[in-house]
C-alpha cells in the first residue's frame, strides 16, 4: 500500500482524532471555566459508540482487516474494491477483527453509560474508557493482518500496542490518584 493511500484510508481516523483533540484543547483554552474532567466524562460513551460504528465502516471497506483464520465465522472479501480501498486480500478467510472491535466498543459504550450514573469522581468515565480501550486494542491487534499499520521490535508489537501500554499505565495511575481525591 502506498504512503498516500495509507493516509487517505488510515489517516482519516488519525486526522479526525487529532483535529478533535486540537479543537477541544482550543475550546478549553478559550473557556477555562469549563470543567475538563466532567466534560470528558460526558464525551466518553459517545466516543466508544462512534468507534463502534466506525469499525463497521472499516469492515465494509476492507480496511484494518484480520489475519487469515480457520474459524467458522471467518470472512473472505470478494469485491476487488476491498483490496483497492483497504488492502484486504481477496478470497482469503480472515478474522473479522473490525467487527470484533465494533462489538468491544459497543460493549464499552454500554458499560460507560452504566458507569456514568454511578461514578465516584470526575474523570472516572474517560479514564475507564481509555484504560479499557487500551487493553482491548492491545489484544485485538493480535488478530490484525494489515502489517502496513506499523510494527516494532522486529514485528513483536504493532505501533498501536506500543501506544496502548503507556495509555493503560497513565490511565491506571490517574484513576488511582483521582479516586483518592488527588487533584490533577
Amino acid at each position: 500500500m502506498s504512503g498516500s493511500h495509507y493516509w487517505r484510508v488510515r489517516g482519516i481516523f488519525k486526522g479526525g482524532f487529532l483535529g478533535a483533540l486540537a479543537a477541544c484543547a482550543f475550546y478549553f483554552w478559550r473557556h477555562p471555566e469549563l470543567p475538563v474532567w466532567r466534560s470528558a466524562d460526558l464525551c466518553a460513551p459517545a466516543i466508544a459508540l462512534g468507534q463502534s460504528i466506525g469499525r463497521i465502516g472499516c469492515f465494509m471497506a476492507g480496511d484494518d482487516y484480520g489475519r487469515p483464520a480457520n474459524v467458522r465465522w471467518a470472512i473472505a472479501f470478494t469485491d476487488p474494491d476491498a483490496y483497492r480501498i483497504g488492502g484486504a486480500p481477496i478470497g482469503v478467510p480472515l478474522h473479522p477483527v473490525q467487527l470484533y472491535e465494533s462489538l468491544v466498543c459497543f460493549a464499552l459504550f454500554l458499560f460507560l453509560a452504566w458507569l456514568s450514573r454511578r461514578k465516584k469522581f470526575e474523570g472516572e468515565i474517560i479514564l475507564s474508557y481509555t484504560l479499557l480501550y487500551a487493553v482491548a486494542r492491545f489484544l485485538l491487534e493480535y488478530f490484525r493482518g494489515d502489517t502496513d499499520r506499523g510494527l516494532v521490535f522486529g514485528g513483536a508489537l504493532s505501533t498501536s500496542q506500543l501506544i496502548a501500554v503507556p495509555l493503560f499505565l497513565i490511565s491506571l495511575l490517574l484513576i488511582i490518584r483521582r479516586s483518592q481525591g488527588i487533584r490533577l
